[in-house]
């Protein structure tokens, strides 16, 4: 992800400007083929349009410890 800013709505107050680059093999949530909800929590809170996923665990606030 490449993110620019104009320079002058900016100002480093503390360490060194520094640029990092990705390697190829560095892994990322791209693809989240592999990930699955579990638990669908604080739907108390949660906005009408909000929709729950099935099968879940579900939470009207925090889980239990």
């Amino acid at each position: 992800m490449t993110m620019v800013f104009q320079a002058d709505s900016h100002e480093v107050s503390a360490g060194e400007i520094r640029v990092f680059r990705a390697s190829r093999t560095s892994g990322g949530l791209d693809d989240a083929s592999d990930l699955k909800v579990r638990a669908d929590m604080y739907i108390s809170s949660a906005l009408p349009r909000h929709r729950l996923h099935e099968d879940v665990l579900l939470f009207e606030q925090n889980p239990p410890d």
